[in-house]
């Protein structure tokens, strides 16, 4: 949100049942507290493209799984979670 200025809002969640809570609350035009857009772009500056803010998402994923290890399995599994919601909207 920080880094992102153009149309919409963007919500914050940390678990399903936020995300559905705010789904209701947007369908039923309830208020919703979106994030503060654009505060770490400087006046005029550009913000990043969707395909270079999904090129760092994979990236991310890609370094993460890179050396898989047993004692990472939760954390890794919470990030292929986290991406499937964000890929199922």
């Amino acid at each position: 949100a920080a880094c992102y200025r153009g149309p919409g809002r963007l919500l914050a969640f940390e678990t399903r049942s936020e995300l559905v809570e705010l789904l209701g609350r947007v369908l039923h035009d309830l208020e919703v507290d979106p994030l503060p857009l654009g505060t770490e772009l400087a006046p005029g500056a550009e913000p990043d493209s969707h395909v270079e803010i999904a090129a760092r998402v994979l990236a991310f994923i890609e370094n993460r799984t890179a050396k898989p290890t047993s004692s990472n399995w939760a954390r890794r599994q919470s990030i292929f979670d986290t991406a499937a919601l964000y890929r199922a909207t």
